[in-house]
């Protein structure tokens, strides 16, 4: 009986031996499945983003100069633009704008015989509209109401221009067209925002 007992203390003491191997080979097999690949993993990423960071504090005064110059784009750009909303009115008065171009043919010495509106058109951002003038001048009041019209505050393109044969006067017959943008739409998001 003593033996059967000893026999049977050994090979519970086996069983447990192998029972503890058992357990510890789980434990350190789920350490490298769960933890042991997920860090190295996560170190290969860490590696990987302190090389990137490193680059990019390497190029950062180069960033921060060409950040700088494209900052200094957009302010002028965003300077035009505001300049070019300045100069487009808000609505068509058909009637305010053609006695300013009236006044500039007048002020220039170039007699105006007739003028007609074309129908507004709406564009992409802005409408437009155009404006005929029948006119009679010499060269050097064409030029000058021309140059005049230019100046103005309003923005225009001259569409058509025609010439007609000089009288004995030196003065001579011409058409010229005019479109004029108004109405600009805004594409600020910031304004739009505050819209609605």
């Amino acid at each position: 009986m003593y033996r059967r007992t000893q026999h049977h203390e050994r090979q519970l003491g086996w069983a447990l031996h192998a029972a503890g191997f058992v357990a510890v080979a789980l434990v350190v097999g789920c350490y490298c499945l769960f933890i042991h690949n997920r860090l190295v993993g996560q170190k290969e990423d860490d590696s990987a983003r302190i090389d990137h960071l490193q680059t990019l504090l390497r190029q950062s005064a180069q960033v921060q100069r060409e950040n700088f110059a494209l900052r200094k784009e957009f302010d002028s750009l965003q300077k035009s633009i505001n300049h070019i909303r300045q100069r487009l009115p808000s609505d068509l008065n058909k009637d305010a704008l053609a006695d300013e171009l009236l006044r500039v043919a007048q002020q220039v010495s170039l007699q105006v015989d007739n003028h007609h509106w074309g129908p507004p058109e709406a564009g992409e951002g802005h409408s437009h509209a155009e404006i005929s003038l029948v006119c009679n001048g010499s060269f050097d009041s064409i030029c000058r109401f021309l140059d005049e019209v230019n100046q103005l505050a309003l923005i225009t393109d001259v569409s058509k221009l025609r010439f007609g044969a000089s009288n004995k006067d030196n003065r001579y017959p011409f058409q010229v067209t005019f479109v004029l943008y108004y109405g600009i739409d805004s594409h600020d998001t910031e304004k739009r925002k505050a819209s609605l």
